[in-house]
């Protein structure tokens, strides 16, 4: 990112009284994040945990900033690299040391089929970096959950929500909401907020590469384009005979699986219903 790209990022997000929250093309490899700390409206940062020297978490600390890692954790290894060498051991050297400093963060993990089997051995090892923990369930990429391996996400489950202090997300979420008798039909927030690219584009989320492809944005920090972003009406036809009390709809996935925007691939909808019904018999819900 330019200097004066920065520079009108930060006063475009003064001017609209925008707080800002850092999410993707790793952020602590940009040339300008301590510009976008040291300017106060950074509110968190998801970061891979790789890079994370103490002048860095020094500033996080002083500036109370939120780390969302993205750590995969006993599968790490496996699917992120750095060249041809593992990256788990620095990455967790990293955590505790966020952890000594009292920076606040969570984790995120993303769960792919083929792993499913160790869900749990998973949740054990995350849990004893933090009990704030998020299972990202991949449903879109080449290494997506498949139908036939929904008993195994059933019977995983089992152990963690048998175990779990604090439910991971998205068990919590869907803890609530049964709790509550409630049903979430979309989760996505795009539209709800605002993404300012690199260049100073402005999108509904962080999906850039996504709704380029879709074509469809706000305009830029320069010249606003206000447009509404055209939202689905419910129930869909998938929704009709949905049991699913969290529906985790995101536009540009889809659109990257099917096509369509708004029609999740079936595999979404069994999902989260698979999650839902294990949520309800290990707390004896109706």
């Amino acid at each position: 990112m330019l200097n004066k790209t920065a520079k009108d990022i930060i006063a475009f997000a003064k001017q609209n009284h925008l707080i800002l929250e850092i999410p993707q093309t790793e952020p602590t490899i940009s040339s300008q994040l301590t510009r976008f700390i040291e300017s106060g409206l950074v509110t968190g940062i998801t970061t891979n945990g790789y890079n994370l020297p103490l002048r860095l978490l020094k500033l996080l600390k002083l500036f109370n900033i939120h780390l969302l890692i993205s750590y995969d954790g006993v599968w790490q290894d496996k699917y992120r690299l750095r060249g041809n060498h593992p990256t788990s051991s620095v990455v967790e050297k990293n955590i505790l040391a966020v952890k000594g400093l009292n920076i606040p963060f969570s984790i995120a993990c993303t769960v792919p089929g083929d792993e499913l089997n160790h869900l749990y051995e998973n949740y054990i090892y995350l849990s004893n970096l933090t009990q704030a923990i998020s299972f990202n369930f991949d449903w879109t990429s080449e290494y997506a959950i498949k139908e036939k391996d929904l008993p195994i996400l059933k019977e995983q489950s089992r152990k963690i929500l048998k175990t779990a202090k604090i439910l991971p997300f998205p068990y919590n979420k869907i803890y609530r909401l049964l709790k509550s008798n409630r049903k979430i039909r979309g989760m996505c927030g795009a539209g709800n907020s605002i993404c300012i690219d690199y260049d100073g584009s402005l999108y509904p989320c962080y999906h850039c590469l996504a709704w380029r492809e879709m074509n469809f944005n706000y305009g830029t920090i320069y010249n606003i384009e206000r447009k509404h972003l055209p939202k689905p009406k419910y129930p869909l036809e998938n929704c009709k005979t949905c049991k699913s009390a969290l529906c985790g709809l995101c536009y540009t996935s889809n659109f990257q699986v099917t096509g369509n925007p708004y029609k999740p691939p079936s595999i979404h909808c069994k999902l989260f219903a698979t999650l839902t019904e294990v949520v309800k018999e290990c707390f004896n819900l109706s």
